[in-house]
């Protein structure tokens, strides 16, 4: 029974499985994923064994005697597309600088009308408590541990968004606002979290007379 590598289907980190494991938990994220089908993944195996023999018995060159399963596997598998991460990286940047941007603009300068300017400045911080809420839904999805930090410690969404969310569209989106209007939603969390402290003493100093 030999190893075989794969890539782990979230954080692309290579693992060396059995060739005859059925399902594999990433030791990087932890994310469980199910693997080929192990009675084919064993009958490739054997098959590049009984030509590595038969190369091997005829003293055929190009591949060593020595040469490792693995390094057969390598040698003889279909050329690989091209890996999309980079891509998608890609995508995301440009999504990025044109929300941004546009976000900027919006805040900041007097190209729209101001009372378009206006409004977003005072929805805004509610759209952000949206997006908020959409994030702890997405952790929750992902896994009851992410989600329930997420909600519980509002900073860790932020965490949870930029470095293990797979949803980078809305990821793109999301940093994008916060450039133009970042500022504008912590200085409202401020006012708010004041807002409900001079309620919560008010309401404690009127209970105890």
């Amino acid at each position: 029974m030999a190893d075989i590598k794969i890539n782990c289907k979230k954080c692309d980190k290579e693992l060396s499985v059995s060739e005859y494991a059925d399902e594999v938990i990433c030791s990087a994220c932890g994310h469980a994923f199910v693997v080929k089908d192990p009675d084919s993944i064993a009958k490739v195996m054997e098959e590049k064994r009984q030509i590595l023999k038969e190369r091997s018995d005829s003293g055929s060159e190009g591949i060593p005697q020595s040469l490792s399963v693995n390094e057969i596997l390598r040698k003889t598998a279909s050329p690989k597309k091209k890996s999309s991460v980079h891509g998608t990286f890609n995508k995301m940047l440009i999504i990025f600088a044109v929300v941004g941007l546009i976000s900027y603009m919006l805040r900041y300068t007097e190209i729209f009308p101001a009372e378009l300017s206006y409004m977003l400045k005072n929805y805004m911080p509610w759209t952000f408590v949206v997006l908020h809420f959409l994030i702890i839904f997405a952790a929750f999805k992902d896994n009851v541990f992410d989600g329930t930090l997420t909600l519980l410690l509002p900073p860790y969404a932020y965490y949870y968004l930029i470095f293990k969310s797979d949803e980078y569209v809305f990821k793109a989106i999301y940093l994008g606002l916060l450039v133009g209007y970042g500022g504008d939603f912590m200085f409202w969390v401020v006012d708010k979290n004041r807002e409900l402290i001079r309620i919560g003493n008010k309401f404690l100093d009127g209970g105890y007379e």
